[in-house]
């Protein structure tokens, strides 16, 4: 007996029934649409196995997304650092062959050059900043300490100027060159008078952070510090436009108040007259990294909770979608890439020329990220998670070039996979009553 003999028939009356008007055409087609997919997933059709290759299919698609959310295209774990020390501070020539570190291991100080394998020690006492140009490197360190290194850097060559007044105590962290002989140093000095209030005395260093310019045989006077509540960590010149970024406290008790970002202006400067430095903007939390983008001539400042991007006219605009970050660096393009706690699920990038930050989900990991520099071509990330010292590496181009799944499209998902399966369970229910009235 075959199916059309033991299912009831139609009768012709039914068949000839017409509907007349929109209304009834529209409950025909409607009627249609239910009917065909009906035909495609009811049991004994013969779409039966497309619906379920669709259904399949689909579930892989969806599996597929959910997974790729979970692991970073381009963020990969490196060994290029020994877990027993840490880079404090890494600059690589223009063409990216070449990189000085400044590491820490085992409490002690030490410049390494490093192409890429392999890594050098170089001699160098006391080194606190390393900073790059067209020709080479700069290694600023204690009582005055200047190095130069060139092209290839094989050997640290100290470079003796004739200071305005002495050198001891003037510990150099930070150097803006352009070209290797002359420029502007942020020296920490140590012999600034101690504060006369205790209170100050107890919760501030009597350190003072000052600028001073320097040319290949002397160095200039000492600019007045902004304050000794204001510490300036890093310094970044484009032509003749200099900027200084810090940190400072800005309440009347120390005790109770917090660290706020210092950015500040340096105006003028050279072996006969002392800088000039100009409070520009107090920021909500320290600011550790300034990037400036020759191309552009614009700044961009990194801090903790905030990123502003200083115009080639001095006009300051905070970068809006900014998370906070630990560390940041700039590449060829003038895109500002920051990263603090990876834990976070986010690497953030602020594209050249813009004033909004863009979120890229990684894979969650516990490296808290203190250092970031760009070789040509991926970003390096360092610092510590839960075995010590630990460094990745993130390719931009793969992370951007790949769709992550957002939740918008997880949940459109998660309702086609239901209704398919719906509709599965509503067909073989459906026939299963078919045949108990049969």
């Amino acid at each position: 007996m075959t199916d059309s003999e033991a299912l009831p028939q139609k009768s012709e009356s039914s068949k000839s029934v017409s509907h007349t008007g929109d209304s009834g055409d529209e409950n025909s087609q409607a009627s249609g649409v239910v009917s065909g997919w009906r035909q495609w997933i009811k049991e004994e059709s013969d779409h039966q196995w497309l619906s379920l290759v669709i259904f399949v299919f689909a579930i892989l698609i969806g599996a597929q997304m959910i997974v790729s959310a979970s692991v970073t295209p381009g963020l990969n774990s490196t060994d290029y650092n020994s877990q027993e020390s840490s880079i404090i501070d890494m600059e690589w020539n223009d063409d990216y062959s070449m990189a000085l570190l400044l590491v820490n291991s085992h409490g002690e100080k030490q410049v390494e050059a490093w192409d890429g394998v392999n890594r050098t020690p170089l001699a160098f006492d006391g080194g606190r900043t390393i900073t790059s140009w067209q020709g080479g490197w700069l290694i600023g360190g204690d009582d005055g300490a200047l190095g130069r290194c060139l092209v290839t850097c094989s050997t640290i060559t100290p470079i003796n100027l004739e200071w305005n007044g002495s050198s001891i105590g003037q510990r150099i962290i930070g150097i803006s060159t352009s070209n290797g002989d002359s420029g502007l140093l942020l020296i920490r000095s140590t012999d600034a008078s101690p504060t006369e209030d205790p209170d100050q005395f107890l919760f501030r260093s009597n350190e003072s952070v000052v600028i001073r310019a320097f040319n290949s045989t002397h160095v200039g006077p000492t600019s007045e510090a902004l304050s000794s509540d204001i510490s300036l960590t890093a310094i970044s010149s484009i032509d003749e436009t200099t900027y200084a970024i810090g940190y400072g406290w800005f309440g009347n008790n120390p005790a109770l108040t917090s660290e706020n970002g210092v950015i500040a202006e340096v105006i003028g400067g050279d072996t006969e007259n002392a800088p000039q430095i100009q409070l520009r903007h107090i920021g909500p939390a320290l600011y550790h990294t300034i990037l400036a983008n020759a191309a552009s001539d614009e700044f961009v400042v990194v801090g903790d909770l905030d990123s502003v991007v200083i115009s080639p006219q001095g006009t300051l605009e905070i970068v809006s979608e900014m998370n906070g970050a630990n560390a940041a660096t700039m590449d060829d393009e003038g895109n500002v890439w920051m990263a603090g706690a990876l834990s976070s699920d986010f690497i953030q990038y602020i594209p050249a020329g813009e004033k909004v930050a863009v979120s890229i989900q990684i894979k969650s990991t516990d490296l808290d990220v203190s250092l970031m520099s760009y070789n040509g071509d991926v970003v390096l990330l360092h610092g510590t998670d839960s075995s010590g010292a630990a460094d990745m590496e993130f390719n931009m181009d793969a992370s951007k070039n790949t769709i992550v799944p957002s939740n918008f499209s997880r949940l459109l998902f998660i309702i086609f996979g239901s209704t398919l399966v719906v509709m599965k369970v509503w067909s073989i229910w459906a026939r299963a009553q078919y045949n108990k009235q049969s």
